[in-house]
């Protein structure tokens, strides 16, 4: 897996990034280990096509908002087996 240079910072050594991966294109939201000189990918994340990380752009800007504003509780299926689920009284949106 490479990056190709997009890296957001998350903070907690959590970052968004644009990877290569068996030649395709995926947006990695993932962990990463920094305890040695390089940084090094954990298995704590998920990676995303680029359909489904438009799928979820698409639900993010107003069915997850709507979700969270409500405090209800709301899952999403992005395909293959990820999915975006919003939990009540739980401000956070989990990817797996």
């Amino acid at each position: 897996m490479s990056a190709t240079g997009v890296s957001v910072n998350l903070q907690n050594n959590r970052f968004i990034k644009v990877v290569e991966w068996k030649g395709e294109q995926r947006i990695d939201f993932r962990e990463w280990d920094t305890s040695d000189k390089k940084a090094k990918a954990t298995k704590k994340g998920v990676s995303l096509s680029l359909t489904q990380f438009k799928e979820l752009t698409d639900i993010l800007e107003e069915d997850i908002d709507q979700s969270l504003q409500k405090n209800e509780a709301s899952t999403w299926h992005l395909g293959a087996n990820v999915y975006v689920t919003v939990r009540k009284d739980n401000p956070c949106v989990d990817i797996r």
